[in-house]
């Protein structure tokens, strides 16, 4: 069995660390949205298929600028570039 998901981790101290997907898992008042949410059956974030296509361009593209190798301006129209590219592929815009 995988140890990051058997009950056998649920303990005083791990159960407030997070919001376990595990049987035995008692959730706190805290997560009542969390798991209103599952029971809604929401879908998860991101929402709509195009978010993943720009969380790429921008992972794909902001590291030159935050080392200070490029400007944001130059930062921004690569992301924008690569981004446009994905979504024209997967039909999102012409």
């Amino acid at each position: 069995m995988k140890h990051g998901i058997s009950p056998a981790i649920l303990n005083d101290d791990t159960m407030g660390q997070a919001v376990w997907m595990i049987d035995g898992y008692q959730p706190a008042p805290v997560n009542e949205g969390v798991f209103s949410a599952i029971s809604m059956q929401t879908a998860p974030y991101p929402m709509l298929p195009h978010h993943g296509l720009l969380h790429t361009a921008l992972g794909d593209n902001i590291a030159d600028f935050l080392q200070g190798k490029e400007s944001a301006e130059q930062a921004l129209s690569d992301i924008e570039d690569a981004y446009m590219t994905a979504a024209r592929e997967k039909g999102f815009v012409n």
